[in-house]
């Protein structure tokens, strides 16, 4: 009995010493863990980083907090092998933190060792340097951006604009509600011909940061950048402007615009033109490389160098420019059409680079110099056409200031009215040309002599009409066939009457003889007349 006791005993004992055992040696041992250095502190976030040893495969968080105040868990963190990183954020800037890792295993919290971090203090804004975004020639657009307000809130921004020769100050603020984005601001009513340094600034609560300062110097020149920018840059001045040189690109806003701008000689050969903005005349509407119809129509410009990139200029572009005197034409332009009206104009020139057209004394002729594309009204002087010249368009010379006009003897065809209401007071016309077109002189009040070369065949209806003709010179052996209405004048002159017919010694009778011809009360012998 005593023996059986003993055993029981025992047996009670072991399985004591098993059941204390199961219960006693936990299921995940107690972790070794360590906090690392804390990196990439900012006014407002920090990284930290811990070693988490065994407990990686328990529940992770890190606890921190304000020196001396209460912790706060973040969420649960997904650890990268033994190694734990945490990007705390919402902190407070200039302030002492702790921070440690916490390890959950189900029944016990483990926490490693602390450390401290400081995150950086709020500072001074950061401001970017100025971009000049268009430049007239009392003005300037410029942007730039507060990169950095420092960790607190934005009190004024804006830029600083110093007459360098006076050291005359002005500040220019930039919309509040902008803060944060690329800033515009619109300086203007400076002085011409004066050296500026522009500043950027930012103030908060802190104090004031600059951007890296612009020099700029006012002129007569407009750089207008992506275009649109033409009218926010003049602001309304209404100065009178001797020259102006634009630079960027135009589109509809900028040449409605330029079309209330009161300047005399206008380059815009660094322009592109562009579509896009409002219509710069009713109804029409910039096209790429495009000068387009209407678009200097009546204004008070008085020479005009085109864009270089134009590929076009349309008819009328020009149409009643009437103190227009000179025009540079596009250097690629390959369709080019004339304007009416432009009573001034003495020369259009064209750049040598361009393979479409030529220039010769101011008039403008397609490339092989056989066709005249536009005759400049305002030219006084002597006109020779070159040798080159085979035929002259209707109405090519309508309303000229050229007082004599010398066709070379290689044109062989004229359009009708071509010198319609010109004030040419001599004419030699071609040898070779067979046909006098209808209305040809028609209101050439101050045409005084014609010449008439050996082709010559026939005469359309109104030719002289409204002329002051005296002389009339033909060398044709045969009178050409005319018509009663060729000589008839609708103001009441009387041509057969005030005008003297001078003709071949040998066919003088002809003339005398024929129907219309014959009536000439002066008729003259000139065998040697010659064109």
């Amino acid at each position: 009995m005593k023996h059986l006791k003993i055993l029981l005993l025992f047996v009670a004992a072991a399985m004591a010493c098993a059941s204390c055992t199961d219960y006693d040696i936990p299921l995940n041992p107690v972790p070794v863990m360590t906090m690392g250095e804390t990196t990439a502190v900012t006014r407002t976030s920090a990284v930290v980083h811990a070693f988490a040893g065994r407990a990686s495969a328990t529940r992770l968080t890190v606890e921190y907090g304000e020196k001396g105040g209460h912790f706060i868990a973040t969420e649960p963190l997904v650890p990268m092998g033994d190694s734990v990183n945490c990007t705390l954020t919402g902190l407070t800037p200039g302030t002492e933190y702790v921070c440690r890792l916490c390890s959950f295993n189900g029944r016990t919290e483990v926490r490693s060792n602390e450390t401290n971090f400081t995150t950086q203090p709020n500072t001074k804004p950061k401001v970017s340097a100025l971009t000049s975004l268009a430049q007239g020639p009392t003005g300037i657009i410029v942007s730039y951006a507060v990169t950095d307000d420092g960790g607190d809130a934005i009190l004024s921004t804006g830029c600083k604009v110093t007459n360098v020769a006076t050291g005359r100050q002005t500040t220019y603020h930039a919309d509040m509600e902008n803060v944060g984005t690329e800033m515009e601001i619109a300086i203007y009513g400076l002085e011409r011909q004066t050296s500026y340094e522009l500043v950027p600034f930012a103030i908060n609560p802190l104090g004031e940061s600059t951007g890296a300062s612009l020099s700029f110097t006012t002129g007569y020149s407009i750089l207008l950048g992506e275009g649109g920018n033409l009218k926010k840059i003049m602001q309304g001045d209404n100065a009178l402007y001797p020259t102006l040189s634009f630079s960027g690109k135009m589109q509809g806003d900028d040449f409605r615009y330029l079309r209330e701008i009161n300047v005399e000689q206008l380059n815009l050969a660094d322009v592109i033109i562009v579509e896009g903005g409002e219509a710069y005349v009713p109804s029409r509407y910039t096209k790429d490389n495009v000068v387009g119809y209407g678009m200097f129509a009546a204004t008070d410009i008085k020479s005009v160098v085109l864009p270089i990139s134009a590929v076009s200029v349309e008819e009328q572009a020009f149409k009643d420019c009437a103190s227009l005197t000179s025009i540079t034409m596009p250097a690629n332009a390959t369709a080019i059409l004339p304007s009416e009206g432009c009573i001034a104009l003495k020369e259009i020139e064209v750049p040598a680079a361009n393979k479409s057209y030529k220039s010769v004394d101011g008039i403008l002729y397609d490339a092989g110099i056989s066709r005249i594309v536009w005759m400049p009204m305002g030219k006084t002087d002597k006109v020779v056409l070159p040798a080159t010249v085979t035929s002259i368009g209707s109405y090519a010379f309508r309303g000229c200031h050229f007082t004599e006009f010398v066709m070379s003897n290689s044109v062989k065809e004229m359009g009708q009215a071509a010198f319609y209401g010109s004030s040419v007071e001599k004419v030699v016309l071609s040898d070779a040309l067979k046909t006098i077109s209808t209305a040809t002189f028609q209101q050439c009040a101050s045409l005084r002599e014609v010449h008439l070369g050996t082709a010559t065949e026939q005469l359309g209806e109104y030719v002289f009409d409204g002329t002051r003709i005296e002389h009339l010179y033909i060398t044709a052996e045969y009178p050409p066939v005319c018509y009663e209405t060729t000589f008839h004048t609708t103001d009441g002159y009387n041509i057969f009457d005030s005008c003297t017919l001078h003709v071949p010694a040998a066919s003088k009778e002809l003339y005398r003889n024929h129907r219309y011809w014959g009536k000439f009360s002066q008729t003259r012998e000139l065998p040697n007349i010659t064109n």
